[in-house]
């Protein structure tokens, strides 16, 4: 069976074989929750990354206070525009306040979240060194019930 990729009105992956043998098969798309039964009802799965919103739902970056030096937010202003937002440092400071209060780092939650969604495959953590990649990793150790889930503060789709 061949199943092709398709997003409303473009395409986006080329054809895929999507036998039983080969799935789960992986798809990278940016709004994915919005294409979600699709890629779900084809044997695929959401290959996300950024899971840490470019950094903002690590505390690096807080209102007020200047950009480090750098940092993906200070270095490219297509990221300072997109995740340096009032919206989003509202989101990230109750992000940090609930990493905070289960005891665990805000990249263990954020891993734990993103582990826990439907359809997801293998997130792409982005760690710039290996402190990151221990401290990220500590969140396959992490679950969350449903409860807990629905009270985690998420970036809105489009962030």
């Amino acid at each position: 069976m061949q199943v092709e990729a398709r997003a409303p009105g473009r395409e986006v992956g080329a054809a895929a074989d999507a036998g039983p043998e080969h799935r789960p098969r992986a798809c990278a798309v940016c709004g994915g929750r919005e294409r979600a039964p699709f890629w779900q009802g084809n044997g695929m799965t959401l290959l996300p990354f950024f899971p840490l919103a470019s950094g903002m739902l690590t505390g690096k970056y807080r209102r007020g206070q200047e950009l480090p030096s750098g940092a993906r937010l200070q270095a490219y202003d297509s990221y300072h525009d997109r995740y340096f937002t009032d919206q989003a440092l509202d989101i990230a400071e109750r992000f940090l306040k609930t990493a905070s209060d289960r005891g665990v780092s805000p990249a263990q939650l954020a891993l734990a979240w993103v582990l826990g969604e439907p359809g997801i495959s293998t997130p792409i953590l982005g760690a710039r060194n290996l402190d990151q990649l221990k401290d990220s990793l500590g969140g396959l150790e992490v679950k969350l019930s449903p409860e807990e889930r629905a009270k985690i503060p998420a970036v809105l789709p489009g962030r």
